[in-house]
């Protein structure tokens, strides 16, 4: 169909074993009877560009062991790619920034 959205796959330099427990209490994933890891990153990067959009500033970047990648709708990977750019940053890095920022709001 023409009115589908666009779907992006988004890297996202993640942290290998980041607790991302807290967004399960989300309405948006405690509609889903087994959220996925990729959901919940998704949820959290909403979040944390909302949060980043009102002021909040970015957490450091935290070396990680784990790069994950997750189907994200289009314009969510722009906001994602704006943010990074704006910071001079990698978009990988600046997603699990994003992330953790997102996870810092529960």
């Amino acid at each position: 169909m023409s009115g589908d959205p666009v779907i992006k796959r988004l890297a996202i330099s993640i942290t290998k074993g980041l607790d991302l427990s807290p967004a399960l209490k989300l309405d948006l994933v405690a509609c889903h009877p087994e959220p996925s890891r990729a959901l919940l990153v998704r949820a959290l990067l909403v979040r944390g560009l909302n949060a980043h959009r009102e002021g909040a500033e970015l957490p450091e970047h935290e070396a990680s062991s784990e790069r994950l990648s997750v189907t994200v709708p289009q314009w969510l990977d722009e906001s994602v790619y704006a943010v990074a750019c704006s910071i001079r940053a990698p978009v990988a890095s600046t997603a699990a920034r994003l992330v953790r920022l997102g996870l810092s709001t529960l």
